[in-house]
């Protein structure tokens, strides 16, 4: 009995124990932290272990103590790699420089590799005439050269019969007078026209015959022929516009005023940069179209563009001398600070001149050197274009000017008031007309200086730098100038 009762007095001491610690939120949070701690423990992987250590440490570990490591393990290369991508930041100088080194290495890198690849042209550009002559030699390109002239031939002989059934109309254009201002442009135009369709006739005559005579499978003479074709035709096609502007036999339907001497010297060298144009880029096409490689056909782009810089070159010095006289005799309003600026820049026009092109030479080479594949987007031929494109902006904003603007502010008579008698009286006409030129002076110094800035900004736009408000700029220019023209 007694062994009994003290059985169950063990036994409610073991339950109050229990019940107490249960009881006892400070002994509970004892307890978990150190369980805690045994599975931190548990879950803490040791350095430089072997591949077998590893495998017995796992096989001590539960599930959840596994789960534990894997996340710990996962969360320090996520960090790790954060650690890694994280970049210093670079301020706008910085960048500026980075970007300038990046593209110096690779602009030095594209020049050795096309130094490199020059040995290998004349491989290179024979591989592609085999291909053009299905590898049968010289004699067989001499052959399809032979075919091609030809054709070319005889529609050169259409042409011809098409100047003597017009020779009438030709005459009368001929002996047309002398005309001023629009009438002399209509005239051009009209002496242009049967030009236009004589070279015409001579593109469509030699195309069918070609055609529908050539055998299709001959592909390789098809596109000779049509190489020869689009040259002759891009010759001529320049020369009848140059006829247009320039008129190198008379002067009377010239529409830019030159000398006869000088204008046939303009129409010789313009006609000789067009062949050269017309023949480099037609041989491009040509070697692409035959699979030459991108070196070889670069080579072709940086002859052909190097060659019509050196003939501008050659033009502006050879005319330093004129165009400065030219460009001193003019009149100048404003006063001596103008004949001044006028002369400074006359005695250095050559240099400017001379420093724009070979900057256009510059920017033309770095694309073409940087560039992974050849397009002709025409920025070559624009930035020449450029400054016969100011200079009829700049005249037509003036004559805008002058035809709309001018005559108000010539109008425009300031009244003063005599306070004694209350009447209103003129200002002397001498002064007013001054003061009125002297308005019409800043006006137009404000519109050639936006002109000027429009056609900067254009040109740096074609280059592919762009500008944030250049090219609203440039368009708010010319949707002025178009207003006033309009008006």
């Amino acid at each position: 009995m007694k062994k009994n009762a003290l059985l169950i007095a063990v036994i409610g001491l073991l339950l109050f124990a229990s019940q107490a610690l249960a009881m006892n939120p400070m002994l509970m949070k004892q307890a978990s932290q150190n369980k805690g701690e045994k599975t931190a423990e548990a879950v803490a992987l040791p350095e430089n272990l072997s591949a077998e250590d590893i495998d017995a440490l796992m096989a001590r570990l539960n599930d959840d103590q596994v789960r534990r490591l894997l996340i710990a393990q996962l969360q320090a290369e996520a960090q790790k790699a954060s650690a890694a991508g994280t970049t210093p930041q670079v301020s706008g100088l910085g960048r500026v420089i980075q970007w300038f080194e990046s593209r110096t290495e690779l602009l030095v890198t594209r020049v050795y590799r096309l130094g490199v690849g020059l040995p290998d042209i004349p491989g290179d550009i024979g591989r592609a005439m085999g291909q053009l002559t299905d590898y049968q030699g010289a004699g067989r390109f001499s052959f399809m050269v032979l075919i091609a002239l030809v054709f070319l031939a005889v529609g050169y002989g259409a042409e011809k019969l098409f100047y003597r059934l017009t020779v009438a109309f030709r005459t009368q254009i001929d002996t047309m007078p002398g005309m001023d201002g629009i009438l002399k442009f209509w005239g051009a135009v009209i002496k242009f026209i049967p030009e236009l369709i004589g070279l015409l006739i001579f593109t469509l005559t030699p195309f069918v015959l070609f055609f529908l005579t050539i055998s299709k499978e001959d592909k390789g003479l098809r596109l000779l022929f049509l190489a020869f074709l689009l040259t002759v035709v891009a010759i001529r096609l320049c020369a009848a516009l140059l006829r247009l502007i320039l008129s190198p036999e008379t002067d009377k339907l010239r529409l830019v005023h030159l000398s006869d001497v000088v204008a046939r010297y303009f129409y010789r060298r313009l006609l000789l940069v067009a062949s050269i144009l017309a023949v480099g880029m037609i041989l491009q096409l040509l070697l692409e179209r035959l699979g030459a490689t991108l070196t070889t056909r670069m080579w072709v782009v940086l002859t052909y563009g190097t060659a019509i810089i050196l003939i501008f070159a050659g033009m502006i010095w050879r005319h330093r001398h004129a165009v400065r006289d030219h460009l001193m005799q003019g009149k100048t309003a404003g006063g001596e600070e103008n004949l001044w600026l006028r002369d400074q820049f006359a005695g250095m026009w050559h240099t400017l001149a001379l420093a724009y092109i070979f900057l256009v030479w510059g920017l033309g080479v770095t694309n073409l050197v940087m560039a992974d594949e050849l397009r002709f987007r025409g920025t070559f031929l624009l930035s020449f274009l450029i400054v016969p494109i100011y200079l009829t902006l700049d005249r037509l904003a003036l004559w805008c000017l002058d035809s709309t603007v001018a005559p108000r502010i010539e109008t425009i008579a300031p009244l003063t008031t005599d306070e004694g008698s209350g009447d209103a009286s003129f200002v002397e006409e001498d002064s007013l007309k001054k003061e009125g030129a002297n308005y019409l002076v800043i006006v137009r110094r404000v519109v050639r200086l936006v002109v000027f800035a429009a056609v900067a900004l254009w040109f740096l736009d074609i280059w592919g730098m762009k500008v944030p408000i250049g090219e609203a700029a440039v368009e708010a220019v010319f949707n002025i100038l178009v207003t006033l023209l309009l008006a």
